[in-house]
């Protein structure tokens, strides 16, 4: 994993945290996480901060983007705060959720899924809307052919648009 970051500004005390401009980048190829040895993946993280005034989330302007990607599943993501205010998307396909679900310490889960995502508004009350398209799921001996939801996030409350399920249960 390569890590590096730069600073340009004066930090002299709590009243004088002017940074003029900030940015910090993790690379790595064929990194390896703990519980998935045998599955590296790629990944790619800048931060970018620009004009931070006393640290102020409503002054402050910045940018963060992620990828990711192991094998045919990906992980893009690109947010921006600019005036106090969010703006962002993002969006993954996991071919092998078994994968991710050994990550979290679970055995039983299998399939694939698709999600996106988009993010809107001011930084204490953004709205977002979000969307799961799973297919083949197997949780523990559960089938699940199709899952697709859709969710809303408004006022800080969350809104389920959609949520449908499909599947075959022969043996119980």
């Amino acid at each position: 994993i390569r890590v590096s970051g730069e600073l340009q500004g004066v930090i002299l005390g709590p009243a004088e945290q002017r940074v003029r401009q900030a940015s910090f980048l993790i690379s790595g190829e064929g990194v390896t996480l703990p519980g998935a040895p045998h599955q590296p993946l790629d990944l790619e993280a800048v931060l970018g901060l620009h004009q931070l005034s006393s640290l102020d989330p409503q002054k402050s302007e910045g940018r963060l983007t992620l990828n990711l990607k192991q094998g045919s599943s990906w992980v893009k993501v690109d947010v921006s705060l600019r005036n106090g205010e969010l703006a962002g998307q993002g969006e993954a396909v996991v071919r092998r959720v078994e994968n991710l679900a050994a990550l979290l310490g679970e055995r039983g889960l299998k399939g694939s899924l698709n999600l996106q995502g988009k993010i809107q508004g001011p930084l204490r009350s953004p709205a977002a809307e979000f969307s799961v398209k799973a297919h083949s799921l197997n949780y523990h001996g559960f089938p699940v052919d199709v899952l697709i939801a859709k969710a809303a996030l408004r006022e800080k409350n969350w809104i389920f648009l959609i949520l449908e399920a499909r599947g075959e249960l022969t043996d119980l």
